[in-house]
């Protein structure tokens, strides 16, 4: 609580950046964590498919991405296709694993950035909780297009990305809600 101002508490704008951007990195990383102790993920499968240019991080990037919701999106020779990449892997964990990860990252997030911070009031608490989104949204987007895959098939070029709009929504939403929600949640606990 010692950047608390007495009268009109602003919001602590670099501290919400850095929460935020770090959030993501942190469920990013353990969702490849997950992936890699789970028994099911047959990852030589994506090297026995011909799919040498998706690759490991891609696969590791869409699977986060999957985790909010946001749907896999195959264009190319006039077609188009989505899927949510959890759903269509087999895994040995529960699928709500990979669903619960940004949401707890989240929510400890907004709940830790009040414990440093500090508030006012408890809807100070959930503004700054919510603040998050700052650093989040931009590293989802910045994933989704650093993760962008074209193959090559039979003469065919095939793109697989990220949903761009559902991309944007759930980097939004997500933050605002479960951020917030832990940062009221920490300040009610004081």
């Amino acid at each position: 609580m010692s950047e608390l101002n007495e009268q009109k508490q602003e919001l602590p704008i670099k501290t919400s950046a850095k929460f935020g951007a770090f959030a993501y990195i942190v469920g990013f990383v353990t969702t490849i964590f997950l992936l890699l102790i789970d028994s099911e993920v047959d990852f030589s499968e994506l090297q026995r498919s011909g799919a040498e240019e998706y690759g490991l991080l891609n696969f590791f990037s869409h699977m986060y991405s999957s985790a909010h919701f946001v749907d896999l999106k195959g264009s190319g020779a006039g077609q188009e296709e989505t899927l949510n990449i959890i759903a269509e892997t087999p895994t040995s964990l529960p699928e709500l694993m990979y669903y619960a990860v940004p949401v707890v990252i989240l929510f400890i997030s907004g709940y830790y950035l009040i414990q440093k911070y500090g508030a006012n009031d408890e809807k100070v608490a959930a503004k700054i909780g919510a603040a998050i989104v700052i650093g989040y949204l931009p590293m989802a987007l910045i994933t989704r297009y650093v993760f962008i895959v074209e193959a090559t098939n039979l003469g065919q070029t095939i793109t697989f990305a990220p949903e761009l709009t559902m991309t944007i929504i759930t980097a939004v939403i997500y933050p605002v809600i479960f951020g917030g929600l832990g940062g009221y949640m920490s300040f009610t606990e004081e």
